[in-house]
């Protein structure tokens, strides 16, 4: 398992191992806010303001923490368009996709992973992103893009077509820090200050506070009432157990003061 930390790099959690890599051993950065695992099983971290380590973990000395590591480094010297990295993915076609705080997204084409200055593509406010800075992204399973931004709502992409939604459509808020999709294919975004939303592809719902404060009361009431309902109902039952045997003991006792009557005419 690895760990990206505030301000110590990147740990990685091996058994009982605990390995630390930091700009001591190579790290470009130690505050990482993301990493991501491509197919060839290199790790790809996110830092805060220097871009992109490429690492490779089948290093030799990863465990000698004396010894430096070997990175390959992304950054705008080498064709990112912001160095300050918020999210990151490989996508179903192992593209590798990394949102920054203010240059965009860049895609880095499957072809070029290995190139040491990759050509990637941008996405950004002038060829259809509403916001240039995006906390987060997410690929569905039907295979669109999700990008949740800094402020303006969330971004669907095709592949062909940026399809905006905010506050206005229907989210509960515009500041979108994490996307995920559920088994039911519904998404989920969750907001700065204002809950999670769901979206089933046409209605939004929101789950802020005040709704699980107000759902906690509801079911509270709907158990208060349910309770009530059954202990009624096993009261009206004892009751009735009770009637019926005083009724049966009353028609015993008639029972058998007839008989005695007619055995003293007799």
């Amino acid at each position: 398992m690895w760990l990206g930390t505030n301000t110590d790099g990147v740990t990685l959690i091996r058994g009982k191992e605990f390995i630390h890599i930091t700009e001591d051993r190579g790290l470009s950065h130690d505050m990482v806010q993301t990493i991501t695992e491509d197919r060839s099983g290199n790790f790809w971290f996110g830092t805060r303001g220097e871009g992109i380590n490429r690492f490779d973990p089948n290093q030799t000395n990863l465990a000698d923490k004396k010894l430096p590591l070997k990175f390959t480094y992304f950054n705008t010297k080498n064709g990112l368009s912001h160095n300050e990295i918020t999210a990151s993915l490989e996508d179903t076609s192992h593209n590798l996709w990394f949102c920054t705080q203010g240059g965009g997204i860049n895609m880095l084409p499957v072809e070029q992973i290995n190139n040491p200055t990759p050509e990637f593509v941008y996405f950004n406010t002038e060829n259809g992103l509403s916001d240039n800075k995006i906390l987060s992204i997410l690929q569905d399973s039907k295979g669109n893009f999700w990008f949740g931004t800094d402020g303006s709502g969330v971004t669907r992409y095709d592949g062909n077509t940026f399809t905006h939604y905010t506050d206005k459509d229907g989210l509960s808020g515009n500041k979108i820090f994490s996307i995920m999709e559920d088994r039911s294919g519904i998404l989920w975004f969750g907001t700065e200050g204002n809950g999670v939303t769901r979206f089933d592809g046409e209605t939004f719902v929101h789950f802020t506070e005040k709704w699980v404060k107000a759902e906690r009361k509801r079911k509270e009431q709907e158990a208060k009432r349910i309770k009530k309902e059954a202990e009624a109902g096993m009261k009206a039952r004892e009751d009735s157990l009770i009637n019926a045997a005083k009724a049966e003991k009353l028609a015993e006792e008639k029972r058998l003061k007839e008989e005695d009557e007619a055995k003293a005419k007799a």
